[in-house]
């Protein structure tokens, strides 16, 4: 079983906006780092990650540097990045305004939602108010006149 960090918007439909984040090991954070980045709309991320990399990789550029340690040092970014993915992405969320709703466990997404939502009280209905009439009956419009008149 998975853990899940569910976020959502501080205004709106919870069941329309919820977020779920995996809380384990990305696979797509590792192999395609800047591009999971992308994907996940974190764009800032996704630029400082393509530079980072790109600057690990002009390494290979300094004389006396061993040609294989900047691909030691992207591999290891890499696996660093798939293991941080989730808090990244947690960070990201409430940074943008997200409000955390706490933390769920299934075997997959679906689950997790299922048991998520399951967990959530029903809102009670509200009852509409009466309206509260301000001013005396000749101020009100309608089709027939007040009493008495």
């Amino acid at each position: 079983m998975s853990s899940y960090s569910v976020w959502a918007p501080r205004a709106g439909n919870i069941a329309e906006t919820a977020v779920f984040v995996a809380q384990k090991f990305s696979w797509g954070a590792a192999i395609f780092t800047f591009l999971w980045a992308a994907w996940h709309r974190h764009y800032f991320l996704a630029l400082v990650l393509a530079l980072g990399f790109g600057a690990v990789q002009a390494l290979v550029l300094v004389p006396g540097v061993h040609p294989l340690l900047p691909g030691l040092i992207s591999n290891l970014l890499a696996l660093w990045l798939g293991w941080e993915a989730a808090s990244l992405r947690d960070w990201l969320y409430e940074r943008r305004g997200f409000r955390s709703l706490g933390e769920v466990r299934g075997d997959d997404d679906e689950e997790a939602e299922l048991r998520f939502f399951a967990g959530l009280e029903p809102a009670a209905p509200s009852a509409t108010p009466r309206p509260i009439l301000v001013g005396t009956p000749s101020d009100l419009l309608g089709l027939f006149a007040p009493g008495g008149a």
